[in-house]
């Protein structure tokens, strides 16, 4: 997109254009989603459009392209890329200050046509709402802070498949958010919830959506939320029943997305353990076993702990995340699996320090990213030659 013409001259050409290829059915859905792509790139001129289109241009643009076909045809008929192409557009003409009322015509519609909606029809309002929560100014949103509430209210009544809940967790995310400049009172049950879904886009999204929360609330607040995460390990990990590998996956994520931003300042006591039990992580079901996401995600959490939070680490804890790192990256089935641990502990060792990494140098040169592909060669001569070296790391 960066190479096509973004002058407000080109606007009406494209328009005509847009129209041409969305009217006739001849041409490709990757041809449709370019041209309104490039629509949403011209409509953020600095000019207002009421002007640059004059009267009966901007009624045909607005009632005639964006309401009838953008709006009632696109988001309700299509999905994929042009409904995320079309969704950009809408956010890109309501995100202007001098559109409020358009956004306000568009919210009343949403709010008369969400419930009795089908699904691709709500998905394609989430989406635009989502994507102007990411484009527009929070002053802009909070003079419709009430409508788009009542929409999030909805929106939490049914969540039916995982595109829907991914959306709507983003959705109430931004809410929260608002709420917080307003200063409400805010919970965060949804998002710890959300954890627990068995669907990995929706707990990857709560994990995201739980790290932007912590950056906007104070230190004390994220202290709390990094409290709760840590006990909900705890109990999973004590649990009397069954272990939930989707539990422990979105948990760890969401411990990961933290460490990944320095938003965690004290490291609990408990880190190390539920790290450890994370790397050794597998479960039997039937004739397969399940367990390697949780593995990886236990990485990630070491990755983002090492690369951001290093000075955090105690060298009394060295020893028990090395010895893991590398058992997992040696013998683990999967190859994403010991290419995650190979990469965790090339960081690890890195960021601890010059006076604590020596002894665990020898490692990285046997437990690399390329070396670990091969399963034989990890078995049969990593294994090995660190087990020589480094006996110390062998549990007796």
């Amino acid at each position: 997109m960066k190479f096509l013409p973004n002058s407000i001259f080109e606007f009406p050409k494209v328009l005509e254009r847009t129209l041409e290829i969305i009217s006739l059915g001849s041409y490709s859905w990757s041809c449709r989603y370019i041209f309104l792509l490039w629509t949403s790139l011209l409509v953020q001129c600095p000019f207002d459009l009421k002007r640059v289109f004059r009267d009966e241009a901007w009624d045909r643009f607005y009632f005639g392209f964006i309401e009838k076909i953008v709006r009632d045809k696109l988001l309700k008929e299509v999905g994929g890329k042009e409904l995320q192409a079309a969704s950009i557009l809408l956010a890109s003409i309501f995100k202007r200050p001098t559109e409020t009322v358009e956004f306000q015509i568009f919210l009343d519609w949403a709010l008369k046509n969400f419930e009795n909606g089908i699904e691709d029809y709500k998905i394609g309002i989430l989406t635009v709402l989502v994507q102007l929560g990411k484009a527009a100014d929070d002053d802009i949103l909070l003079l419709h802070h009430e409508k788009i509430s009542q929409i999030s209210v909805l929106v939490s009544k049914d969540c039916n498949s995982a595109i829907y809940t991914k959306l709507a967790l983003k959705l109430n995310a931004k809410i929260l958010q608002l709420d917080m400049k307003m200063r409400k009172s805010v919970q965060l049950n949804i998002f710890i919830a959300a954890h627990y879904n068995r669907d990995t886009i929706v707990r990857w999204t709560a994990a995201k959506c739980l790290r932007r929360i912590a950056e906007s609330v104070s230190k004390v607040t994220t202290l709390q939320i990094t409290k709760i995460l840590f006990d909900k390990l705890e109990k999973e990990f004590s649990s009397a029943f069954e272990v939930s590998p989707h539990t422990l996956h979105g948990l760890f994520l969401a411990i990961g997305q933290l460490f990944n931003h320095s938003l965690i300042e004290y490291l609990d006591n408990r880190l190390f353990e539920f790290i450890t039990k994370g790397l050794k992580f597998d479960q039997v079901k039937g004739s397969y076993a399940v367990g390697s996401f949780v593995r990886d995600a236990a990485c990630y959490v070491t990755w983002a702990l090492a690369r951001f939070n290093s000075h955090l680490i105690s060298k009394a804890h060295d020893h028990q995340i090395i010895s893991g790192l590398t058992c997992m990256a040696l013998f683990d089935r999967e190859v994403a699996g010991r290419k995650a641990a190979s990469a965790a502990l090339q960081e690890f060792i890195g960021r601890i320090g010059s006076d604590r990494q020596s002894p665990f140098l020898p490692i990285l040169t046997h437990v690399h990213f390329f070396s670990v592909a091969a399963l034989e060669k990890s078995y049969r001569f990593n294994a090995i030659e660190i087990a020589k070296e480094l006996p110390y790391l062998v549990p007796d």
